[in-house]
């Protein structure tokens, strides 16, 4: 069947989960099929779209292929990493926005967030560290719909994907012993493309600037970090944040 060329100027979709309107006329050619309604493809449309400010306003989370990451975190050097329920309480009391929850178990998953969104906490979720629900896609799934986190961190493919699926943000958690492992990390986050990276041990700062650098991605540093000057050196080698349970460094840096 021969195809044709549609113009659009000035237009407003909806689609799924996907709201764009449009303040400024531009010119977008879309091919498709002559008998095919041109709504049909607004979302092949909306990928090939360049998004500015001044033309339109669109929640990029449920998007995959175009999504807005905060790097800065409110200023945020440290996400604290939540292991217990007076974990949970201090960061409540705290001034950090947001935090991930560590060794949950799956029956306290609805309350604890429910909890976090009642006082405005952006909390990521380690799915491998849930007791009591497989770290699979099916887990990631359920996570997503029934509890609608910030973030899901996994060292896992499936799960990173599915996040990014479901729009939520995803982690893609990565063990550096050696350079074997370091070369195989990169390779999978060019496969997942997750949101950010989270690289442990976290006190090697040659390993977050090699893994900043050559995926693009905003690094975490988690594992092994005990003192001020190694959050620093973790932050100056190019991590967004540094992730801890360390109660210690998120009183020292609370008012960061």
């Amino acid at each position: 069947m021969r195809k044709k060329l549609i113009f659009f100027t000035g237009w407003q979709a909806k689609c799924k989960n996907i709201h764009m309107t449009t303040h400024k006329k531009y010119l977008q050619k879309v091919r498709m099929h002559e008998k095919m309604h041109p709504y049909f493809y607004c979302i092949q449309l909306m990928k090939k779209l360049i998004f500015r400010t001044d033309v339109c306003m669109m929640r990029c989370r449920k998007f995959n292929n175009v999504r807005v990451i905060d790097m800065s975190f409110h200023g945020q050097k440290i996400i604290p990493a939540i292991r217990s329920m007076k974990d949970f309480e201090k960061m409540i009391d705290s001034p950090y926005t947001y935090g991930v929850f560590l060794d949950l178990h799956v029956g306290m998953l609805k309350s604890v967030y429910s909890h976090a969104k009642k006082h405005n906490k952006k909390m990521f979720c380690h799915v491998d560290l849930i007791h009591g629900l497989s770290s699979d896609e099916a887990a990631a799934e359920y996570i997503c719909q029934e509890l609608k986190p910030y973030g899901l961190i996994s060292t896992k493919g499936s799960v990173i994907t599915k996040a990014r699926q479901k729009g939520v943000y995803a982690t893609q958690r990565a063990f550096i012993l050696d350079t074997h492992a370091l070369e195989r990390s990169i390779k999978l986050i060019a496969k997942t493309d997750p949101d950010y990276v989270e690289v442990l041990p976290g006190v090697i700062p040659k390993v977050i600037k090699e893994i900043h650098e050559r995926t693009g991605k905003p690094i975490f540093a988690g594992g092994l970090i005990d003192h001020v000057d190694e959050v620093e050196q973790a932050i100056a080698a190019g991590a967004s944040a540094v992730t801890t349970s360390n109660r210690l460094l998120w009183d020292k840096f609370s008012g960061t």
